[in-house]
């Protein structure tokens, strides 16, 4: 892995502090501090290496940005598509077809591989995504809050910004449209206090079955990362299953967490990606860092005093042992001399 992370910064450009006058790269000195190293970097051909073969950019796992545009979709092989009418695409969900379709009843639904968000994220079947519930409003900019209002030229709407997770991505290539089936959920208002995380629930009907919609892909807005709240749903149930490997079932297995069917999950803020947007989507009071203490200095020498007890304490248990493993040692090293002799 550290192999592939410097080939990475080697090939894209990267400096490095020279470490003898033999590096054959370009240089970059500091001539006006003498106390600065001189920088290397490669050489011109091999900073173009990668531009040159596309196929070693993917096998890196980069990929151009300008090929993902927001808001289009990718099918799945012909192979195993199966395309059919609104009704029977949609599966169980009883939701209707999308509006201003010449054709609803006559329409073919093709399946999708994956969408692309509004922030070129690649968003495939059971992805947690942000998408607006107003169609039609262009999203300008991806810092939008819950329940904020915007002006457009038509009027006073309300923008809502919801979290789901996708179901299905569905598109009918005759009426140049292409939908995701969005299985609805619900921000909480209070964080949960062991995880200090944003906490999701299912948004059901009054029969308490959950409520998914089918929404125009373009306004999915970005991707994020969220997990079961097993702690509160009490999911203790371990089941045996088969490891796979080199895409083979193999007679080994191991224990798994069995999820309780309960629609509770937890927003994980500590994901990297996409962080910034998931902070200036949430509201302030479920992002906000909170102290662990209130008295921050009183706490650091509450626990440097007990420290400073402990530590010498330690040490000299240590001490002493080593002594006993010396003794012990040197006493075994005699016995043998003697028996030597």
């Amino acid at each position: 892995m550290a192999g592939i992370e410097l080939f990475k910064h080697q090939v894209s450009g990267g400096w490095w502090p020279q470490r003898d006058s033999g590096d054959n790269a370009a240089a970059c000195t500091a001539d006006s501090d003498p106390q600065l190293s001189t920088y290397v970097r490669a050489g011109e051909n091999v900073r173009t290496f990668l531009q040159r073969h596309p196929a070693l950019q993917r096998r890196l796992g980069w990929v151009n940005p300008l090929v993902l545009t927001p808001g289009t979709v990718k099918l799945i092989s012909s192979e195993k598509q199966s395309p059919s009418i609104w009704l029977t695409a949609r599966g169980t969900n009883e939701i209707p077809a999308p509006d201003s379709l010449s054709e609803p009843q006559d329409c073919l639904w093709y399946e999708c591989k994956y969408l692309v968000a509004q922030s070129r994220d690649i968003c495939k079947p059971n992805s947690w995504v942000f998408y607006s519930d107003q169609t039609g409003v262009s999203i300008k900019s991806l810092q939008l809050r819950l329940y904020t209002e915007l002006n457009v030229s038509a009027g006073h709407y309300t923008q809502v910004s919801r979290p789901g997770r996708i179901q299905k991505i569905l598109t009918c290539p005759e009426e140049n449209r292409a939908v995701a089936i969005i299985d609805r959920y619900d921000i909480n208002s209070d964080r949960d206090t062991y995880f200090n995380m944003a906490v999701l629930h299912r948004v059901c009907d009054p029969e308490g079955h959950g409520q998914s919609v089918q929404i125009a892909v373009e306004t999915v807005s970005f991707i994020f990362n969220a997990q079961h709240h097993c702690r509160a749903c009490g999911c203790a149930r371990l089941e045996d299953q088969h490891i796979t490997q080199e895409r083979k079932l193999t007679e080994r297995t191991r224990n798994s967490l069995v999820h309780e069917p309960i629609g509770r999950y937890l927003v994980n803020m500590h994901a990297l990606h996409n962080t910034a947007l998931l902070r200036e989507i949430l509201p302030r009071e479920l992002t906000s860092p909170i102290a662990y203490v209130a008295d921050r200095e009183a706490h650091h020498q509450e626990r440097s005093a007990a420290m400073r007890i402990a530590g010498p304490l330690k040490r000299a248990g240590a001490q002493a042992k080593a002594a006993e493993t010396r003794a012990r040692n040197k006493g075994m090293k005699d016995n043998v001399q003697k028996g030597l002799r």
